[in-house]
């Protein structure tokens, strides 16, 4: 057994999940991601000091000292509503308002002070735009196949008319006169015969699969 494969038993196999563990390796990932992603992003802006990426802390702070916290509730409680997905919008306006000078007037806040609003007003101007925000849940109900058929067109002689590969199985007996390829038609029609099939364009319906 290899060390990977052992690895994945002993997880698999153990009675107690270390769960402690397993959130810190998670924030490790976020905090790794996060600077990676802003470094990139550094690298396709003119002025980088603007790409910032402020700590979880910081947005929570803002959020709860702006009076944020209660948009998306009905309960009174002064926390961050994770079941509603417009929170993701919520923390976007904060970041979009948070530059360098705002992180060091956090910084230096004194206890019991409150941050002010970036304009008057601002708590309702944030419901409202929240408010008009319809949150579409992806369909569960997959999608399968392609939605039209592929069918590839070949050019002839004759301008303005193409032909195409049809599969034995799939022609009916309107469509055996437009047999391009006389060899093949022969062998059809004669098949068709031998079956007492009718065929020709005036002829409706399908032609039996065991033919």
């Amino acid at each position: 057994m290899s060390r990977l494969e052992f690895g994945k038993r002993a997880k698999f196999t153990q009675k107690e999940l270390k769960l402690d563990e397993f959130i810190q390796r998670q924030l490790n990932d976020t905090r790794y991601i996060s600077v990676v992603v802003m470094t990139y992003l550094r690298c396709l802006v003119d002025e980088p000091h603007y790409v910032l990426c402020p700590k979880g802390q910081h947005t929570a702070s803002l959020r709860r000292q702006w009076g944020l916290n209660t948009v998306l509730r009905e309960d009174g409680q002064d926390s961050k509503n994770r079941e509603d997905h417009r929170h993701h919008a919520v923390d976007a306006i904060i970041l979009a308002l948070t530059d360098q000078s705002r992180l060091q007037q956090l910084a230096r806040q004194r206890e019991g002070e409150i941050f002010p609003e970036p304009w008057p007003e601002f708590r309702g101007s944030v419901e409202k735009a929240v408010n008009s925000i319809h949150v579409s849940h992806r369909v569960q109900r997959k999608v399968a196949g392609a939605l039209h058929e592929e069918t590839l067109y070949g050019p002839t002689e004759k301008k303005g008319e193409f032909v195409v590969r049809k599969a034995l199985e799939t022609l009916t007996p309107a469509m055996i006169e437009d047999i391009r390829d006389e060899g093949i038609k022969r062998l059809v029609v004669a098949r068709l015969k031998e079956r007492g099939i009718e065929f020709g364009r005036g002829q409706s319906g399908s032609i039996p699969p065991e033919t």
